[in-house]
């Protein structure tokens, strides 16, 4: 492997693609994946670098790029379908399309034990599990990526959706070539938070309860979509708090438990490869007070013609086109990474004396000096005035 400390995405690739089986995703001192390399078996056979996305050469990221994207409000006509979703229900209406033709859809998932797993499902009463973000790295086991090729092999239709770094490491796993089965929508990615401190917080709160954590949504509606809540259900007894209360939710938000490599990723702007982008379409109130609401209302930014098509099987309740400049105010993560917090090191290296067990993380919320100010903003232009080396 050649990607540099720091800059390794996570999304599990070399795994799935070294013929001699000598790579394993193993946590790193932060609790994120990051691949470990059995250099008693390794043959130099190159295959790991050569399609790792993280090296991916500038012109293939430019030629991802899409050059008209549109941006699209949108909510489902299906009720049932926005106030179980994250926030319009444009994704389930995409999943139950390609469910209902006999195909497959790849998202992400809990597992038995509350961690984020990509997962392959074809069956339609297994969608909701893939349903709500989720606020963790999810890991892909490696089979997945031959898995999801095998039903594109068959002629059958697949959704594939990820962040985009995971969409541009599957659309490298298959190779150069057109798909028509595939659809491939990724998520307007914030960042993604270390699956230890979630795997912390969940013991955490299983032990306050005495109770095993039986249900999870990071993005629960019962305040609105706007104040929305973490919640976490320990035997019918209820741990719910908005993101502006929930620990977890905070420092998730304040960049203090994001992997290292989102703060400059190099998949922004569409160029993972995906037919979309789908996420919320926030501050209504700035940008189109009619279209306000507290239910819901979902980003869609469509950058092929194939992810159009699509679009237009679905059924809308609204359905609105924006210039894409109101993308900048809405939702800026289409097109920047978030630089990390001053203090997320110092979070880090407090979890790691503290066992890797929850503690309470008050101290880091507190106000931030002139200096940690000026640094985030500095970092905040780097991360948006220039491009990456990977972009």
């Amino acid at each position: 492997m050649k990607v540099a400390a720091g800059e390794c995405c996570g999304c599990g690739l070399c795994v799935a693609v070294c013929p001699q089986k000598c790579i394993l995703m193993l946590p790193d001192a932060e609790g994120f994946p990051v691949p470990q390399v059995d250099e008693s078996c390794c043959v130099q056979c190159q295959r790991c670098r050569k399609l790792c996305p993280v090296n991916r050469e500038p012109a293939e990221a430019a030629a991802c790029t899409p050059a008209d994207p549109h941006c699209f409000y949108a909510i489902s006509a299906d009720a049932g379908m926005v106030a179980a979703a994250s926030s319009g229900g444009i994704f389930p209406q995409l999943a139950s399309r390609v469910l209902a033709g006999g195909g497959a859809v790849v998202g992400a998932a809990f597992d038995e034990n509350w961690d984020v797993r990509i997962t392959l499902i074809e069956d339609a009463a297994l969608l909701v599990k893939l349903m709500q973000a989720k606020y963790v790295q999810a890991e892909t086991p490696p089979e997945l990526f031959r898995d999801a090729a095998q039903i594109l092999k068959a002629g059958r239709q697949l959704l594939y959706t990820g962040t985009p770094c995971q969409i541009a490491a599957f659309r490298r796993f298959l190779g150069p070539g057109e798909w028509p089965g595939l659809l491939c929508a990724e998520v307007i990615c914030h960042s993604v938070a270390s699956p230890a401190v979630w795997r912390s917080y969940v013991r955490h709160t299983a032990g306050l309860a005495g109770s095993p954590v039986q249900a999870a949504a990071f993005r629960d509606k019962v305040s609105g979509w706007h104040q929305f809540s973490l919640t976490l259900d320990c035997g019918g007894r209820k741990y719910q708090q908005t993101h502006r209360e929930s620990p977890y939710m905070r420092l998730f938000l304040r960049e203090l438990i994001s992997r290292k490599s989102c703060a400059a990723c190099g998949f922004k702007q569409g160029s993972s490869g995906a037919d979309m982008s789908l996420g919320d379409f926030w501050k209504l109130r700035k940008i189109a007070p009619a279209w306000n609401n507290d239910t819901g209302a979902s980003m869609v930014i469509v950058h092929t013609e194939k992810g159009r098509a699509a679009l237009a099987q679905c059924e809308f309740a609204a359905w609105q086109e924006f210039p894409m400049d109101v993308v900048k105010i809405s939702n800026r993560a289409f097109y920047q990474s978030t630089p990390p917090h001053a203090l997320r090191d110092d979070y880090f290296a407090a979890f790691a004396e503290n066992g890797m067990q929850w503690f309470d993380p008050g101290r880091f919320f507190q106000k931030q000096s002139r200096f940690a100010r000026l640094r985030e903003r500095f970092f905040r232009w780097l991360a948006g005035g220039k491009k990456s080396r990977r972009a």
